[in-house]
């Protein structure tokens, strides 16, 4: 298992839950996916059923070892982000949408790891923000484990680094009501 653990399904609903860096409780795995910088790693969900809401990828550099961190001290940088691809709010289509297969297959999520990053032991964190029901927004972090190898020496500036909890803050920006 390459994935770290969570306890159930359910959604996150508040931006200074600690699940938010890796789902609750976010036990970490003993392995890691192994992975050269610029190639495609792909995240894999069964019966995705939300079509509203953005989607983003980031990364952490862990250290020496992922299996020891906790997550909330990680400093994550973004590598991919989508959200509204045409229309508004209420009518238009979001990449949630797009992601689904509504014939039973597996949703596939590809990312491309970025090609000069330094290579290293990562955790790659997967976010679905949910934003089908009125003032209630509904975060769905998971994270895994990457051993990325490659010639890179790109690190990101501190300017991109968040922290979760504490990437997003509680004055309401994830409330509203899109059917308005």
């Amino acid at each position: 298992m390459v994935q770290r653990i969570w306890a159930s399904i359910d959604p996150i609903f508040f931006v200074n839950d600690t699940g938010l860096a890796c789902n609750t409780p976010g036990t970490a795995p003993p392995s890691y996916i192994p992975v050269a910088a610029g190639d495609n790693i792909t995240a894999v969900y069964w019966y995705w059923l939300h079509p509203y809401g953005p989607m983003t990828v980031w990364l952490a550099d862990c250290g020496v070892s992922c299996e020891d961190v906790d997550a909330n001290d990680l400093d994550f940088f973004k590598i991919w982000e989508a959200g509204l691809l045409e229309g508004n709010l209420v009518e238009g289509i979001w990449y949630q949408k797009q992601f689904q297969n509504w014939d039973g297959s597996p949703d596939l999520w590809p990312v491309t790891i970025p090609a000069t990053i330094k290579p290293g032991l990562y955790v790659i964190r997967h976010e679905i923000l949910s934003i089908h029901i009125e003032n209630k927004p509904q975060f769905y972090p998971e994270c895994a484990h990457l051993n990325i190898t490659g010639t890179g020496t790109a690190v990101p500036s501190p300017d991109y680094f968040a922290k979760f909890p504490g990437a997003y803050k509680e004055d309401g920006r994830f409330y509203f009501d899109r059917w308005r």
